[in-house]
């Protein structure tokens, strides 16, 4: 990492030093951020590099910050650091609750940038909330050691959180990957929120993925979508046995079905 981060600095201080032709009318906060840039990313990159070999999360995310105020194109840099923060440091964290809380942070941080690029950058935005949604899964999706944590703490499963944030994405960019990704969620996320106790919630989360994706044209999707369809009622299904129509068999359902399985045995994870 330290050999990248220095090849990336002197790539971007070449940058701001050489001479390049400059437009009549340069925007004033650009002409700052082009002058002071040079003299004060080395400084954070010895700072960056000293927090992350320290293992200081707070540290890491500050001087983060910090050097993509100076560098906004550098997306990549930002889903770097969120990561290094929801991994590296959230595996050293003393406790559950503790790297729950640097996962949090990650996931949040993501969300903040993405805000800020949304307007200029729709599309740096989106991948930013995509990043955000894969921290989530990967941190504390079911089956991980912070699941439990996680549901503890925001009252919803973790897929549900990384569905959301690629609605979003693909509301800001409308991607065919995105899409696609959201189909593959959807059915993580009705099955989070039978896992979170909330049949109301997942019985939404049904019926608004049917709608959304009935109408993709990504084959993908639309199957998703007809197997949602064919669950039927969740209220239902949670009170009453299996029938013989019972689509349970469906691999794309199988998420939604084991979660059904513990709801009918009445010991939703809390």
């Amino acid at each position: 990492m330290h050999r990248t981060l220095c090849l990336f600095a002197a790539v971007a201080l070449l940058a701001g030093i050489v001479a390049r032709p400059v437009p009549d009318r340069v925007p004033p906060a650009r002409a700052i951020l082009g002058f002071v840039r040079p003299f004060l990313l080395p400084t954070l990159w010895h700072r960056l590099e000293t927090a992350t070999r320290q293992g200081d999360p707070a540290a890491t995310i500050a001087v983060g910050v910090a050097v993509t105020a100076l560098l906004p194109e550098w997306t990549d840099g930002v889903a770097h650091f969120a990561w290094e923060l929801a991994t590296a440091h959230a595996s050293e964290a003393r406790s559950d609750s503790e790297a729950l809380d640097r996962v949090l942070r990650a996931v949040a941080w993501l969300e903040e940038e993405a805000a800020r690029r949304e307007a200029a950058a729709p599309g740096r935005a989106a991948e930013l909330l995509v990043s955000a949604a894969a921290i989530a899964r990967a941190r504390a999706g079911e089956g991980t050691r912070l699941a439990t944590a996680f549901r503890e703490r925001l009252g919803r499963d973790a897929a549900e959180i990384a569905h959301g944030l690629v609605v979003r994405a693909t509301r800001i960019e409308d991607d065919e990957t995105w899409r696609r990704l959201g189909g593959h969620l959807a059915v993580r996320a009705v099955a989070g929120a039978l896992r979170a106790g909330s049949v109301e919630r997942a019985e939404a989360l049904r019926t608004t993925a049917i709608a959304t994706l009935a109408t993709s044209d990504d084959p993908y999707s639309r199957r998703v979508a007809a197997a949602l369809e064919r669950l039927g009622d969740l209220g239902l299904l949670t009170s009453e046995a299996p029938s013989a129509d019972d689509p349970s068999g469906d691999p794309l359902l199988r998420d939604v079905f084991d979660a059904l399985a513990a709801f009918r045995r009445g010991s939703p994870p809390r």
